[in-house]
C-alpha cells in the first residue's frame, strides 16, 4: 500500500505548522473557549447540544494525527447521533484506497476487513488500525449507512495531486447520494479549509465546489488533546510517540475532559473536538 512517497519530514513540518498556526487564531482565546465549549460526558455518545451544533452541515470531515483512537470514535459517535435524530441516510468515507479494500467490498464482514490488503499490509502511518476497522464493523450492515473509500489507488498515484483526486471521489459519492449527509475521516492536512503550503487541500476543494454548493454546510473538525500517546510515524519510523499539549489554550481554558466547539468562520478548521487524553490505536495486523 505504500505506493506514494512517504515523507516523514513533511509530517514534522505539518505538525509544527498546525500547532503554530492554530495558536495564532482568535478562536484560541481562552474567553472564546470558555464561552463556546460544549461539554461531552462520553466521547463515544454525543449529546443533543452537539447535535444542534452540527445538524445544519452536509459534510463533516474529521481530521486526525494517524495512529490515535479518538477521531475514529468520533466518526461512530457522529454517525450514531445523526441516525438517532434524523431519518435520512449517511455516507462514511475513509482515507483508504478502494483497490486495497476489494475483499471487504466483496464480503462485507470482519473476515473481509482482515483479508483486505490495506489491513493485512504493514501500515506505514498507523491508519490500518483496530479503531478504523471498528468503524467498518459498526456500520457495514447498517441499512442507512453507505461506506466508501477515497484515497488514491496505485494507478492514480502516477497522476499526482492526491488531494484533487480524493476530492473528486468524495464529490462523486455526494452527488450520487444527494439526500445523505457525509462523514469523512483522514489526516488533518487533507481537511483544511485554507491552502497548505500554497496548495488547496481536499477540504477546500469540497467546500468551494460550485456543483456541491456546500460552502456554508461544510464542517472541518480537528482533534485536539491534552496529552497521551499515538502509534504513528513522526519522522523516525512507526512507533509509539508521546505528546504533552496540556498547556494549550484548549486544555487549560476549561476543566472538561471532552468537549466540542465551533470555531469562527474562514479558519483552516471550523470546529474542534477535544479530549483530555489521546490514546494510541493498535494495528489490526500487528505482524
Amino acid at each position: 500500500m505504500n505506493y506514494y512517497k512517504f515523507r516523514p519530514a513533511y509530517l514534522i513540518f505539518f505538525f509544527h505548522f498546525l500547532t503554530s498556526n492554530l495558536q495564532s487564531v482568535h478562536a484560541q482565546d481562552s474567553v472564546y473557549v470558555k464561552a463556546n465549549a460544549i461539554p461531552v460526558v462520553d466521547s463515544e455518545l454525543l449529546n443533543q447540544e452537539v447535535y444542534q451544533a452540527i445538524k445544519g452541515f452536509q459534510l463533516l470531515m474529521i481530521g486526525e494525527l494517524h495512529g490515535t483512537n479518538e477521531p475514529a470514535h468520533l466518526v461512530t459517535a457522529l454517525a450514531n447521533l445523526l441516525l438517532k435524530n434524523e431519518t435520512g441516510s449517511i455516507l462514511i468515507g475513509l482515507e483508504i484506497p478502494s483497490d486495497e479494500m476489494e475483499e471487504f467490498l466483496a464480503d462485507r464482514s470482519e473476515k473481509g476487513i482482515r483479508n483486505s490488503s490495506f489491513f493485512k499490509a504493514i501500515s506505514p502511518d498507523g491508519r490500518a488500525s483496530v479503531a478504523w476497522a471498528n468503524v467498518l464493523i459498526k456500520f457495514m450492515n447498517e441499512s442507512r449507512v453507505d461506506i466508501f473509500f477515497y484515497d488514491i489507488t496505485k494507478n492514480e498515484a502516477k497522476l499526482g495531486n492526491r488531494d484533487s483526486i480524493m476530492f473528486t471521489k468524495v464529490k462523486r459519492e455526494m452527488i450520487e447520494h444527494p439526500n445523505s449527509k457525509t462523514i469523512t475521516l483522514s489526516g488533518n492536512v487533507h481537511n483544511m479549509l485554507k491552502p497548505f503550503r500554497g496548495q488547496p487541500k481536499m477540504g477546500l476543494y469540497l467546500e468551494s465546489d460550485k456543483a456541491l454548493s456546500i460552502s456554508k454546510k461544510t464542517l472541518s473538525i480537528r482533534h485536539e488533546y491534552g496529552a497521551g500517546e499515538m502509534f504513528n510515524n513522526m519522522g523516525y519510523g512507526l512507533k509509539i510517540n508521546r505528546s504533552d499539549d496540556s498547556n494549550s489554550i484548549y486544555a487549560r481554558s476549561v476543566d472538561h475532559d471532552c468537549y466540542f466547539m465551533s470555531l469562527p468562520p474562514e479558519k483552516a478548521f471550523n470546529a474542534v473536538f477535544f479530549t483530555r487524553k489521546v490514546t494510541s490505536a493498535d494495528l489490526l495486523n500487528k505482524n
